[in-house]
């Protein structure tokens, strides 16, 4: 059934959404976390280097013979590089750690980059870095971040292979978790169809019955004011059973349906309606390119012959209508010619006429409710000529829009 099945995906759509939301959580902050604690250590390592490094014959490298920096505990693994430029810009010493791939011109390049930016630590080009004043040069130290950010990159694949491999588990999981679910709700709601069903179909025969029964006894009897009542209520009883027997067998049945552009919603034909809210009322657009309308609507409240939300657009056909002024709209577009205005307060039957510049009627028509706005299009109107409204008693001269 229709309504279960999408019980059932909205179950699973929940189920995963849920674990989803959960493992994405979990697992950002995991990474977060960790790529927190190793930035964190690899910051320590650096400072460590750096409080550890000096250049023999400098003043920080008296009394310690180091040609090459001391590598701090818990470093072995790690690659540092280190700059130290004089303060007259010279480079003292330059330290790739034999890696083929960084040359010492391009390390030096970067190490006086980051001194002209007087940033002190941060990141380039995958390196951690940091600057420091060491008395009479300057050190820019280098822990080649690298590996890290590749163990990362790794563990994210991983991470999203195996993950979309639970989900796949799970999503079965869930359709079989959901199917548990909804199964004693389908059965006991077949079960129930199922009795409406053997009941309607139980209570048709004394429904019979009974109806024969009265027939023999109104022709013994003749007409009896209790057996009218009998049968009227026989018959009610034998209308509900229909009725419960038919929406049993219309749950089985898919509605036939196709689309329909409302925007065409009038093409031809004569309508006529009297209205007791707005004339005629879309929530999108209208158009009308054919047949004969007349609208009469009501004077009052927020009321309208033409209630539209995008356009309202006629071209073809005849239009009269009449109604309420304070919510009045005309058509936002026409290929033949609009007259609509404020007639002011006039009362149900008032005639409304309008006639050319020779004296032929175009248009009449007797509203059978009170009205103040009036609007008129037909293709007998032309668009900058002036004609005759007569309303009532009253006779003026308007110009067709």
């Amino acid at each position: 059934m229709t309504m279960f099945k999408q019980s059932r995906r909205k179950i699973v759509a929940a189920i995963l959404s849920a674990l989803v939301l959960l493992l994405c959580g979990t697992f950002c902050t995991i990474y977060l976390a960790s790529y927190a604690e190793m930035t964190g250590e690899n910051q320590r390592l650096l400072q460590q280097y750096v409080d550890a490094y000096s250049i023999p014959g400098t003043p920080d490298g008296a009394g310690m013979d180091r040609g090459d920096p001391r590598r701090p505990p818990r470093a072995e693994l790690s690659t540092f590089y280190s700059v130290a430029i004089s303060k007259e810009g010279e480079v003292l010493k330059a330290d790739t750690a034999d890696i083929s791939t960084l040359s010492e011109e391009a390390l030096t390049e970067l190490a006086r980059e980051i001194i002209a930016g007087g940033k002190t630590d941060g990141v380039k080009n995958s390196l951690l870095y940091r600057m420091a004043d060491k008395g009479s040069y300057t050190l820019v130290a280098f822990l080649d971040n690298t590996l890290m950010l590749e163990n990362a990159g790794t563990l994210i694949d991983y991470t999203l292979i195996f993950g979309g491999a639970a989900l796949v588990l799970l999503f079965f999981l869930a359709r079989f978790l959901a199917g548990r679910i909804v199964a004693p709700l389908e059965e006991s709601y077949r079960l129930q169809k199922q009795f409406i069903s053997d009941a309607g179909h139980e209570l048709k025969t004394p429904v019979a019955v009974v109806s024969a029964n009265l027939e023999l006894l109104s022709r013994e009897i003749g007409e009896n004011r209790w057996l009218s009542n009998i049968q009227y209520e026989n018959e009610r009883m034998s209308a509900l059973i229909i009725q419960l027997l038919e929406l049993a067998r219309a749950e089985n049945t898919v509605p036939q349906t196709e689309p329909l552009d409302m925007s065409r919603l009038v093409c031809g034909g004569t309508i006529s309606i009297t209205a007791s809210g707005d004339g005629i009322d879309s929530n999108g657009s209208l158009t009308i390119s054919g047949g004969e309308i007349t609208v009469s609507g009501p004077a009052q409240g927020d009321t309208s012959v033409l209630d539209y939300d995008t356009t309202a657009v006629i071209t073809g056909g005849v239009f009269l209508g009449t109604g309420g002024a304070g919510m009045a709209q005309t058509f936002s577009s026409a290929g033949q010619g609009v007259i609509s205005l404020n007639a002011g307060s006039q009362p149900a039957g008032t005639a409304v006429t309008l006639t050319d510049s020779a004296g032929s009627t175009i248009l009449i028509c007797t509203p059978e409710l009170p009205f103040s706005f009036v609007i008129f299009s037909s293709p007998d109107i032309v668009s900058g000529e002036t004609y005759t409204l007569v309303i009532g008693t009253e006779s003026m001269e308007v110009t067709a829009d």
